[in-house]
């Protein structure tokens, strides 16, 4: 069952968790989702062919497409980077020197007051900013699916190595229109479920 975030206050520190809340499905459910995505920098886009941005860019605008059909709350995590547009409204925040977005107060604070219980990630780069992310998030009690196909990685062999541990600890790796299928599967309405149909 998909879990709601339950973060974990400082008199828990070091005691057992918080009993989970549990939803009543088993796929990403986009009620309860926050899209965060961290686009390439300048330096990230000299490093892939133009085939491999051209790919992560139509898996990026169907993730911000269907993000905005369900009402999903989009976070935009820079780093120093090129200024993307994006096909829905979204908050841009800046990841530290070492481009963890989980140190931003201003992200944080953020994602708490949207009360997700999960989140999908995409971005550059999968077997670093995007596995650092997913780590933390985590760390914080959400459920994580990270689609493998719009976040690119250093080599294959990065890849191979940052899905294995995001899968040891507990995150879910799929493909971009596996997202899309489970939130047109859980959409609370006809309209919505017909517009994420037509994107799949």
């Amino acid at each position: 069952m998909t879990r709601r975030a339950v973060h974990r206050p400082a008199e828990y520190a070091g005691d057992v968790l918080p009993q989970l809340m549990y939803h009543r499905t088993p796929l990403s459910d986009p009620s309860v989702c926050g899209l965060v995505l961290i686009p390439p920098t300048e330096a990230d886009c000299s490093r892939k062919t133009p085939r491999v941005q051209s790919s992560y860019r139509r898996k990026i605008d169907l993730l911000t497409v269907a993000a905005q059909i369900v009402a999903m709350p989009v976070f935009v995590c820079c780093r120093e980077g090129v200024r993307e547009s994006f096909k829905c409204p979204h908050r841009t925040f800046a990841c530290d020197a070492h481009g963890c977005i989980w140190k931003n107060e201003e992200f944080t604070t953020a994602l708490d007051a949207e009360d997700c219980g999960a989140l999908v990630l995409a971005g550059y780069w999968f077997d670093r900013e995007v596995v650092v992310t997913a780590l933390y998030a985590l760390a914080d009690r959400y459920e994580v699916y990270v689609p493998v196909d719009a976040s690119p990685a250093h080599s294959k062999d990065a890849a191979r190595l940052a899905e294995a541990r995001l899968f040891r600890a507990g995150a879910t790796p799929l493909l971009t229109k596996q997202v899309l299928q489970e939130w047109m599967i859980e959409a609370r309405c006809t309209e919505q479920r017909a517009a994420l149909m037509s994107l799949v």
